[in-house]
């Protein structure tokens, strides 16, 4: 397996280890930088139309006009 991206819901601490993790140098979305911790992603409730545009917002941040 070599994403291009990984998005995961266990925090920002758990994305910046998978970046320096020497483990997953060789891994696309590690050496791209492109590990992103998005809140909510678990949630069976309204919090996860906000993971939704989280998600949307770390893979296609050129759609939102902020």
């Amino acid at each position: 397996m070599n994403p291009d991206v990984i998005i995961t819901p266990s925090g920002d601490t758990f994305a910046e280890h998978l970046k320096n993790d020497p483990v997953f140098a060789s891994v696309t979305a590690v050496r791209n930088g492109d590990v992103y911790y998005v809140e909510h992603l678990e949630a069976l409730n309204h919090y996860f139309i906000e993971a939704i545009e989280s998600l949307a917002r770390v893979l296609h941040p050129e759609a939102f006009i902020d």
